[in-house]
């Protein structure tokens, strides 16, 4: 198409469920948009095998809060506890967050701990 990006006939080999919610977010359904990237797909297994073998828990830090809302998905999707830690979170709990998932008597009650790399240096 003259005027386009050159990539528009490539939406066919996506699925639909890929494109919607708002801002274009992935939301499909059972985890299925795992599959269709290749990070994300590596992430769930690694986490898949640490939550099924080990007993231990996991950091997992982005510079952007769409990347931490993918983990958090993932996590909920998985049924794995977690905490943020993020711009909005208030200075206050910030502490009481690394507190928690610090305490190893909370035996596997907090597995994730998503961290904006923004917000994790400022106290």
């Amino acid at each position: 198409k003259s005027g386009g990006s050159g990539f528009d006939d490539c939406l066919r080999f996506f699925p639909p469920e890929l494109f919607q919610g708002r801002s274009g977010s992935w939301t499909g359904g059972g985890g299925m948009w795992v599959e269709l990237s290749g990070k994300m797909h590596v992430l769930a297994r690694l986490l898949g095998h640490l939550r099924l073998k080990t007993d231990d828990r996991i950091v997992l830090v982005s510079n952007y809060t769409q990347t931490l809302d993918l983990f958090a998905q993932l996590c909920r999707e998985r049924r794995y506890p977690y905490v943020r830690l993020d711009g909005s979170t208030s200075i206050n709990k910030r502490q009481k967050l690394v507190n928690q998932f610090n305490d190893l008597s909370r035996v596997r009650d907090e597995f994730a701990f998503l961290l904006s790399s923004k917000a994790g240096g400022c106290g």
